[in-house]
């Protein structure tokens, strides 16, 4: 148990710190254009976004949370395949409640969006009201899969190859 809890914690908190720093780069590329009216200074940007997220750390630790899952719930699942089924559970649907939440959350960007949410339990009894409890299961069943196949094999491949090498 100490083990899946401190797989969890590192990887957690190496998320935190790479989101902390990519972020804003992840940010300026979206909306970088080769030839624009307006153009943005890239440095100015990064600071408005850092600053962004030292005044709402909640950004860069909600956002985080699923990788944290993923290396806490390999660990939980004794590595191989269980641990790569664990994981990649834990990593699809902690994706997608951060992604619904983020989107649900973050205000209205159309018609479609017009409720504003006033806090995270708030967004979670609307939204089970508006869309149904199982809304969420037909988009998280497929982040699922894709985690499991995608970064539990990673996982599963490197834990292999502390004793067999790659190849």
């Amino acid at each position: 148990m100490v083990n899946t809890v401190m797989a969890a914690v590192l990887g957690y908190g190496a998320s935190c710190v790479s989101t902390f720093v990519l972020y804003p780069y992840r940010d300026y590329t979206k909306i970088f254009r080769v030839n624009p009216f307006t153009r943005l200074d890239p440095i100015q940007y990064a600071l408005v976004r850092y600053k962004g997220m030292i005044l709402n750390p909640s950004q860069p630790l909600i956002l985080a949370l699923p990788w944290g899952l993923l290396y806490g719930g390999f660990a939980f699942g004794s590595g191989g395949v269980t641990g790569a089924l664990v994981a990649g559970t834990f990593h699809g649907m902690s994706k997608v409640t951060v992604r619904t939440i983020a989107r649900r959350v973050g205000g209205p960007r159309s018609r479609y969006d017009a409720m504003v949410y006033k806090s995270f339990f708030h967004c979670l009894r609307e939204s089970t009201m508006q869309y149904g409890i199982f809304s969420f299961f037909s988009g998280v069943s497929a982040t699922i899969l894709i985690s499991t196949v995608w970064h539990g094999a990673s996982l599963v491949a490197l834990q292999r190859s502390r004793h067999d090498g790659f190849f």
